[in-house]
């Protein structure tokens, strides 16, 4: 086979190989050109979102009747960063008013909606709700769940968990707690509390 004769065949080749895929070659292509146009119409629809949320928080925030505002920004945006942090606010908000109900609602929310960490914070509340109604039981399940999944909220929970451990008459796991806390906190008004908890202990 000469020269002439390899150039025409592998020609034919070729063009045997374009007639057979072009079309899928060029449907790859436009699928692709598709795929980044898809992409990036849902990222400007999702940060056209946010930002829409974050200004609605900003207005409700300055806003005379926070509370309300707050609660239209938390239904109207579930799904965003402004909907997380106004369901917090009215979560410690109803918390702080002794309205439970309306508290466990909004930590139900925030426990189906948002990441892990949120979790840590909304277990806080429900212990402290238990404790306020007297289940110290749960409370303290609570307590130590925290403590087992979140070590860096420990600061925040050692003087709970050790309090809920005293009522349900773990009394070593108290103390535990209290000396964990001595340990670790740098602030001295609750170095001082889990000091006196220790001598009131022993």
């Amino acid at each position: 086979m000469n020269l002439g004769d390899k150039l025409l065949y592998y020609t034919e080749r070729l063009q045997h190989f374009f007639d057979r895929y072009l079309r899928l070659i060029l449907a790859c292509v436009v699928i692709l050109i598709g795929i980044g146009i898809l992409w990036s119409g849902v990222k400007y629809y999702f940060a056209k979102k946010e930002k829409e949320a974050a200004l609605e928080l900003l207005k409700a925030v300055s806003s005379p009747n926070l509370i309300p505002s707050l609660e239209e920004v938390t239904k109207k945006h579930k799904n965003t960063s402004a909907g997380l942090i106004s369901a917090i606010i009215l979560s410690d908000y109803y918390y702080q008013q002794k309205n439970f109900n309306k508290t466990q609602e909004l930590l139900l929310i925030l426990e189906k909606k948002y990441p892990e960490k949120i979790k840590g914070l909304v277990w806080y509340y429900q212990a402290k709700i238990a404790e306020s109604q007297g289940k110290w039981d749960q409370a303290f399940e609570l307590y130590q769940k925290i403590d087992q999944k979140y070590p860096d909220l420990q600061n925040l929970i050692l003087l709970d968990l050790g309090r809920a451990a005293e009522k349900i008459g773990k009394t070593q796991i108290a103390k535990e707690c209290y000396q964990k806390a001595l340990n670790q906190t740098q602030d001295e008004v609750l170095k001082g509390i889990a000091e006196t908890k220790i001598k009131n202990l022993n």
